[in-house]
């Protein structure tokens, strides 16, 4: 299997000389509007929010951030947006995942992962807990997302020091037929994407 180095930096936008100062400040679950736009609103609202200076990267008390916001809803869209505007990619929370590792977790978002993956995002990137983003999708039985990691070089040879399982092991044990069948034939080298 082939793979390719993606270049991991986006293009940033200039933001608005008109900045309103309080586009920044949390609210009081501790959340800044433009993570809240993200997850739950118009697309439209994102692009308002950052036009008066909301800070694509400002992330909550637990470094949850915008990106990871729109991730966990599968918003591919509003992340294509976020990167455009100079998102980082890998930017972590106080566990250690990405927004790829959320996008693979909190469900079967192949085209949010796949927009992450395009602008870098690293794919074997462990959290603190040594999960990798092919462990979570294959726990989590998110088949096209772990056929998406598989094909974008997710190492499968990994062993998560907790579960003392690969992430081939994991999906074979708790996956459903499909995702069974799909970590059998990378085990056995019949893979073919």
């Amino acid at each position: 299997m082939m793979c390719h180095t993606k270049d991991k930096k986006p293009k940033a936008h200039a933001r608005s000389a008109t900045s309103d100062p309080k586009v920044n400040f949390p609210d009081r679950d501790r959340w800044p509007p433009l993570m809240k736009a993200c997850a739950w609103e118009s697309p439209e609202n994102v692009r308002k929010l950052i036009a008066v200076g909301a800070d694509v990267n400002k992330a909550d008390a637990e470094g949850f951030g915008p990106m990871m916001g729109a991730c966990v809803e599968g918003r591919t869209d509003v992340v294509l947006l976020l990167i455009a505007h100079g998102a980082e990619i890998d930017a972590t929370d106080e566990a250690g995942r990405t927004a790829l590792s959320w996008a693979v977790t909190r469900g079967d978002f192949d085209k949010t992962a796949e927009a992450l993956i395009s602008a870098g995002a690293e794919v074997n990137r462990r959290d603190k807990d040594g999960f990798t983003p092919l462990m979570r999708a294959g726990l989590m039985n998110n088949a096209c997302c772990f056929e998406l990691l598989v094909r974008n070089c997710a190492d499968t040879a990994p062993v998560n020091a907790h579960w003392r399982k690969t992430a081939l092991e994991m999906a074979m044990e708790r996956g459903s037929d499909e995702l069974r069948k799909l970590a059998e034939s990378v085990r056995s080298g019949k893979y073919r994407p």
